[in-house]
């Protein structure tokens, strides 16, 4: 019976407990004998065996063990043990290194095979020796940053193991050389599930030792004074899994905001490995060597300066830092074809999936167009299925069954894409995945083959056109697409090898996605005492998805009026009191919505004498002074993280009261900086009525430096055109 051999083992470990050994083996030799699928019962009958030295016997056992179960890495770890404990080296290192080919973060197992092979730890013997000398011969260094801290080394080496997987070391010495630094450096963090800290301490100036307090994530530092040196050192083992089990994608950056002494980045590789490498913002030149049997590689440079301080809206760090990149994956089509082949196994179309299609088109798709059936597919999808960003459910690359996220109704965005293209296909229509670096990750990251993606989205061929649409807002517009999509990353999977073979990364263009343009119509009626406001709003684009959110039954009526008076107090400065919000015209997919809001400013009119005057209430900012508060810049703008819109077209119509005249009316202006137009003019509809009509087109092309001082002149100019008053008697 099932339970015949857990009584066993209990009565096994009674006979064990009272020294019944010869019971005990017979017991346990039964067990495994009458089940021998089962390797937990036959593993103890195997510990049994080593525990009495009958190692022969053992290695027998094991391989029984290893018939049921042939890519069993523990079990070839203890047949390597076993022949390690019979003084048979060469097989002992044999099945050591079989073991750790599959389960290369094994340290203790990698330990144990350095032991065994009287191997020394090639790390060690290339690292920096001496570290509490190098930081006596460094300290007081000229090189001075605006932290307060000044890098003595940064030493980062990598040891690829032959297995697969690979161990790395990291040495830091931070010298704090103002009050600025204690502040900078006093908690540190690093993770210490993923590294093993080997040293974090302070190095006091007379040489003195205060280790750091250590704490979920972070080392602390007590008492730190100028002068100290912080001295942090870990290691840490990675490895990859299934196709890449063997490769690795590496990186190393030279320069920080800290300036420093000494930056060594170490690379030691095996005999056989191949590999591309490249560099952005700078080249640094190398030095080879060998170190048992190995090659060791080392870039490093001295003396280097602190990089210029940040800047707001400027390109991700990793696009600014001098780095090397390494990646033994040759070309994008080994990318395109695992995760193709990965996708493939799970891109079912069964009955679930044919049901929820019939579903979808009921009468077929014949006589449909195309945009049509993509935008159902795109509807059905929005509306029955939520995101969860929790990958564990499946797994980091692959997704669920598609039958799986229209059951659960529920999906990461690898999962609600693979639906999407499913039921593409039955719709006979051409779709792909596409595997994406959201562009707040840089630009750079991808110079060589890599599959470290953040995102999944999908192309879809639509009447001869491409169109990458987002499936992982559930308010975002069919076509539209999220600025952090712009020119981000991207992959294109095909299921067809021969298509593959062209893969390359590309920049996700933005030519087909619906444009973000704000239609505005404001009228302001001026009295004495107050300003009221009657406003229409059309919004298209991926910026449809705040007001789609906005005004659907997930947020409250209070919450929604808190909302829109808290957008209108920022823009207008003033206290607005909102009398109603309401939606004139909206599908959620559709490309744009349309709403009204009303409002109402208490406040009396300013005068000049006896002019009255007030400003020009536009409802939507186009430029902003943060935008070029600098009188110089050291790094590009990247638009897209300040502006969100490619169009504005507004209208403001100004009403005072049937007595009064408009007699100071503002000249109408334009003006152009590249990609970029502003247009502002004025119209006296009647003595008491004037009309001010503003269209802003602007693309998200970079800002350069070289650029910089004539585009803050032309923001200049627009922020005054905007902040031109109206007088009227």
């Amino acid at each position: 019976s099932q339970g015949y051999p857990i009584a066993v083992i209990q009565w096994g470990g009674y006979y064990d407990h009272a020294c019944r050994k010869d019971e005990v083996e017979k017991m346990i030799h039964v067990v495994s004998t009458r089940f021998p699928y089962s390797n937990d019962l036959r593993l103890d009958y195997i510990n049994h065996l080593v525990d009495e030295k009958r190692y022969t016997e053992a290695l027998v056992e094991v391989d029984r063990a290893l018939a049921n179960f042939p890519y069993s890495f523990s079990l070839m770890e203890k047949k390597g043990t076993i022949y390690n404990s019979l003084n048979n080296v060469k097989d002992a290192e044999k099945f050591i290194r079989q073991s750790l080919s599959h389960n290369s973060s094994n340290s203790s197992l990698r330990k144990k095979l350095y032991d065994i092979t009287k191997t020394p730890d090639e790390i060690e013997e290339v690292a920096t020796k001496d570290i509490y000398k190098v930081i006596k011969q460094r300290r007081n260094s000229t090189l001075k940053g605006d932290f307060g801290v000044t890098t003595l080394l940064d030493e980062y080496i990598v040891n690829i193991l032959p297995e697969g997987g690979r161990k790395s070391k990291v040495t830091f010495l931070y010298e704090i050389t103002s009050e600025k630094g204690i502040e900078e450096l006093k908690e540190y963090s690093l993770q210490s599930y993923s590294n093993s800290v080997l040293k974090s301490e302070i190095v006091k100036q007379d040489g003195s030792i205060v280790p750091a307090e250590e704490g979920d994530g972070t080392l602390v530092f007590t008492d730190l004074k100028v002068g100290d040196v912080i001295y942090i050192q870990y290691e840490r083992y990675e490895n990859s899994y299934g196709r890449f089990y063997k490769d690795f994608d590496l990186s190393c950056y030279f320069n920080s905001y800290y300036p420093a002494v000494e930056t060594v980045f170490g690379f030691i590789y095996p005999p056989g490995t191949e590999y591309i490498s490249d560099f952005i913002n700078g080249t640094v030149p190398s030095t080879t060597k060998k170190v048992n049997n190995k090659t060791y590689m080392i870039w490093k440079r001295t003396n280097v300066p602190a990089m210029a301080l940040s800047e707001a809206y400027a390109p991700n760090f990793s696009d600014l830092t001098n780095t090397i990149r390494i990646s033994t994956i040759k070309s994008w089509k080994e990318i395109s074809n695992w995760y193709s082949d990965l996708v493939k196994k799970n891109l079912k179309l069964d009955k679930i999936t044919k049901k929820t299609f019939a579903e979808i088109f009921p009468n077929g798709v014949t006589g449909i167009s195309q945009e049509e059936i993509a935008k159902k597919i795109y509807s059905y999808i929005g509306n029955n299925i939520k995101y969860s960003s929790l990958d564990f459910r499946q797994s980091g690359y692959v997704p669920q069954k598609p039958s799986k996220t229209i059951t659960t109704k529920l999906g990461d965005c690898k999962d609600v894409s693979t639906l999407f293209v499913a039921l593409s296909q039955l719709a006979g229509m051409k779709a792909n995945l596409v595997l994406v670096t959201t562009n707040d990750n840089g630009f750079t990251s991808m110079l060589l083959p890599s599959n470290d993606f953040n995102h999944c989205i999908v192309k879809v061929a639509i009447d001869g056109k491409d169109y990458f649409l987002e499936l992982t807002d559930k308010y975002l517009p069919f076509k539209a697409l999220p600025s952090s999509l712009y020119n981000a990353n991207a992959l294109v999977i095909s299921f067809d090898k021969a298509e593959n073979e062209k893969s390359k990364i590309i920049g996700i263009p933005f030519d087909n996605a619906l444009k973000n343009v704000t239609n505005a119509v404001t009228t302001m009626t001026i009295d004495d005492k107050s300003k009221s406001f009657t406003n229409t709003f059309t919004i298209s684009g991926a910026n449809k998805s705040y007001y789609n959110e906005l005004f659907s039954d997930a947020t409250t009526e209070d919450v929604r009026k808190k909302r829109i008076e808290e957008d209108y107090n920022s823009k207008l400065k003033k206290v607005v009191s909102l009398q109603s919000s309401k939606v004139v015209k909206n599908e959620t997919y559709d490309k744009d919505i349309t709403f009204e809001t009303q409002f109402s400013i208490s406040e009396r009119i300013q005068t000049v004498g006896n002019l009255k005057i007030t400003d020009i209430p536009f409802l939507d900012k186009v430029y902003t002074r943060d935008i070029i508060s600098l009188e110089s810049r050291k790094y590009d703008i990247d638009y897209f993280s300040y502006e969100t819109s490619n169009e504005y077209n507004s209208e403001v119509i100004l009403n005072i009261p049937q007595d009064k005249k408009f007699t100071e009316v503002p000249e109408g202006k334009t003006f152009t900086f590249k990609g970029h137009k502003y247009q502002i003019a004025f119209e006296l509809v009647k003595p008491n009525t004037l009309k001010v009509v503003r269209t802003v087109t602007l693309n998200w092309d970079k800002i350069s430096t070289t650029d910089y001082l004539e585009y803050k002149k032309y923001v200049e100019d627009v922020i005054a055109a905007e902040e031109q008053i109206v007088g009227f008697k």
